[in-house]
C-alpha cells in the first residue's frame, strides 16, 4: 500500500506570480496560465524537457499508430519496459489516451489534451493550500472550476498550434511552440 505525496512547485521568486494569482481574483485566468508556463520554463530543469522526452514522444506515436486506447497503452508500456524513461509526464499521457480515442482523430486530439492535463496538474499541485477566505477561490467547487477553466484554455491554445508530428524532433518543436504561445497568453 502506497501513499500519495504532493510535489509542489519550488518556493522561489520564479513561482511568486503564480501564487499571487491564486490569491488575487483580479488577475485574469489568461494571465494565470501564462505565469504558470513562464515559471515552469524558468526552473533549473524546464518542464518542456520532460514533455519533449523520447518516452512522451513514444506516447504520441502509440496514439497515431493504434486503433484503440488499450493498444496504445500497451505499446507505451512495452516501450517503457524495453527502453525506460517512465515519468510523471508519461503517466499523464497514458491518462489522456482514452480521452483522445473518444475523438474522431485521436492523434490530432492527443497533443492538446496532454497539454491541458499537464496544466491542470501544475495548478492542482499548488492551489490546494489557497482555498478559503482571503483567496481567489472560496471553496473547493470554485477551485475546480478555476483549474478546469485554465486547463480548457491551455487545450484551446495548444490546439491552435497546428503542426504535423511524425518524429521526435517535430514533437519537440510542437512543445516549444505551444509553450511559447501559453507563456504569452494575456
Amino acid at each position: 500500500m502506497g501513499t500519495s505525496n504532493n510535489q509542489s512547485s519550488p518556493r522561489d521568486s520564479n513561482w511568486k506570480p503564480v501564487r499571487a494569482s491564486y490569491i488575487n481574483r483580479s488577475i485574469p485566468e489568461a494571465r494565470v496560465l501564462s505565469e504558470i508556463w513562464r515559471a515552469s520554463e524558468h526552473q533549473s530543469i524546464p518542464l518542456s524537457n520532460e514533455l519533449s522526452s523520447a518516452a512522451v514522444y513514444n506516447c504520441v506515436l502509440a496514439v497515431s499508430t493504434s486503433q484503440t486506447f488499450r493498444e496504445a497503452i500497451n505499446k507505451v508500456n512495452d516501450y517503457i519496459m524495453n527502453h525506460g524513461g517512465n515519468s510523471m509526464s508519461v503517466e499523464f499521457a497514458k491518462r489522456v489516451m482514452p480521452l483522445a480515442f473518444e475523438q474522431k482523430q485521436p492523434a490530432d486530439a492527443f497533443p492538446s489534451l496532454f497539454i491541458s492535463e499537464i496544466t491542470k496538474y501544475v495548478v492542482a499541485r499548488d492551489i490546494a493550500g489557497c482555498v478559503g477566505e482571503g483567496f481567489r477561490n472560496k471553496n473547493v467547487t470554485e477551485m475546480m472550476v478555476f483549474k478546469n477553466n485554465i486547463g480548457r484554455r491551455a487545450q484551446q491554445l495548444s490546439s491552435e498550434v497546428t503542426m504535423k508530428i511524425t518524429s521526435s524532433k517535430e514533437w519537440t518543436a510542437f512543445i516549444r511552440a505551444t509553450i511559447s504561445k501559453l507563456k504569452n497568453e494575456q
